[in-house]
């Protein structure tokens, strides 16, 4: 699976996107609750948890060599953040929007490929 993307540049795909998102929900976060039709918490939550995860995802990024067990565990975040989305969905399904489904879904799916990706080549990135 070639996205187009360099191994050696993913993870610093997956950083500033964290981070960048991050600080883009926070910026949004009324206007994401209120077309995703979740509570202004889970919105903000969402947006935090970007900005921690970007965080750790730089200092992982920019280390030498990166340990093995990090670079797992990036991947593994990743892959699991398909889970959280699911559940903000399941836990507010009856007040969520359509548009709000189709966000998380989206999200959840495009972060937890990420992270497939980031399994896939963790030997790679480790070095």
């Amino acid at each position: 699976m070639n996205l187009g993307v360099n191994k050696k540049n993913i993870l610093w795909v997956d950083c500033i996107g964290g981070l960048v998102v991050g600080v883009l929900i926070l910026c949004a976060c009324k206007l994401i609750s209120y077309w995703d039709s979740l509570p202004l918490w889970i919105v903000l939550a969402v947006g935090f948890a970007n900005l921690a995860y970007g965080g750790y995802s730089l200092w992982v990024t920019t280390r030498n060599p990166r340990p093995i067990l990090l670079v797992n565990i990036l991947a593994l975040a990743n892959m699991a953040w398909l889970v959280v989305c699911v559940a903000i969905i399941a836990s507010h399904w009856s007040e969520i929007s359509i548009f709000g489904i189709l966000h998380k879904l989206g999200e959840g799916i495009y972060v937890a490929s990420l992270g497939y990706v980031e399994w896939r080549w963790r030997k790679t990135l480790a070095r």
